[in-house]
């Protein structure tokens, strides 16, 4: 399989101290799994013998063996040396724009084209995307993209995504519906007027009068307006415009405004974010906030009670 007797060499022959790369182990027929688990484990090969006329003794392999694989092949998996196990790009959403770029690069390289630019609409649509085909999916839809478009402009979301037709078609995109109200949402200085200038403003308010005003739901407008009007309108918009209320949500404002200040009088790095762990122990940690409210909601009666309310939106801020 690697080196031809007779004086051809093969490639691990001509590779010497090289590197020898197998990927996409997984697609290699079934019968040449013993051929490698035999190189991996003993570092010997043996030359094809075509002739049959004398035996071929094993040669050493002096090159580095790096095997790529989809998926476990229990055939060879106690053969390697050392495993990176990497994982799916479902779970690792913040490398799909630097995997975009650099097949990009690689294709418009290739066919000596200028590369496009890739819209955020586009690229929300990509980290939304599970990708069961993981990388080699992702691969295919950014070369077909680039198909599609020529290489010419913007890559939208529609050129990732085909439209869909109208029998076919379970919502209805605001943003693509209305060109206009796209426009008007992705004005660089809006969001900031928005979080900055009123939400940011309008948490602190109500805050204010749930300590110093009437305790009563019926005589106290922040407490009617939280308890009563607040929780129902998110249920009910959530449905239609959840990711407009996600980016004007107050309490992550207050959040980023937290992590400014903290970096302003304390420049250091920033943490990485412990996903394994918070994949593991974040949906618990979740459920048991949301019991702990509906239990102090139920024992202290905070509905009308307005200054319990306003700790519970602190707290929750807070957290």
């Amino acid at each position: 399989m690697f080196v031809l007797s007779g004086g051809k060499d093969g490639l691990i022959e001509l590779l010497g101290a090289g590197t020898f790369i197998l990927n996409n182990i997984q697609e290699l027929p079934p019968e040449l799994m013993p051929v490698i688990a035999n190189l991996l484990e003993t570092n010997t090969y043996t030359p094809v013998n075509r002739t049959k006329k004398s035996e071929i003794e094993p040669q050493i392999c002096n090159a580095n063996i790096l095997i790529i694989s989809e998926k476990i092949l229990a055939e060879i998996d106690k053969s390697f040396g050392h495993v990176i196990k990497v994982p799916p790009l479902r779970v690792r959403k913040a490398d799909i724009n630097d995997q975009v770029e650099y097949y990009l690069r690689l294709f418009c390289r290739t066919k000596r084209l200028a590369k496009p630019q890739i819209t955020p609409e586009a690229l929300r649509r990509l980290q939304s995307n599970d990708f069961p085909g993981n990388i080699r999916e992702l691969e295919n839809l950014v070369e077909r993209a680039l198909v599609q478009s020529n290489c010419e402009g913007e890559l939208t979301e529609e050129v990732f995504w085909s439209p869909e037709t109208k029998k076919k078609r379970f919502r209805l995109n605001l943003l693509d519906a209305n060109p206009k109200l796209r426009i008007f949402l992705c004005i660089p200085w809006l969001p900031n007027i928005i979080n900055y200038g009123f939400t940011i403003t309008f948490l602190a308010l109500v805050i204010f009068i749930l300590y110093l005003g009437l305790h009563n739901r019926y005589n106290n407008f922040a407490l009617n307006l939280f308890w009563v009007w607040w929780w129902q309108i998110i249920l009910l918009l959530f449905t239609f415009v959840g990711r407009l209320w996600c980016a004007v949500c107050p309490f992550i404002i207050y959040g980023e405004v937290t992590q400014k200040l903290s970096f302003w009088l304390w420049p250091r790095q920033l943490k990485s974010w412990p996903r394994q762990k918070a994949e593991q122990w974040g949906g618990w940690f979740l459920f048991g906030l949301f019991a702990l409210i509906f239990i102090l909601e139920e024992l202290w009666d905070l509905k009308n009670t307005a200054y319990l309310s306003a700790c519970l939106l602190l707290l929750i801020t807070a957290g």
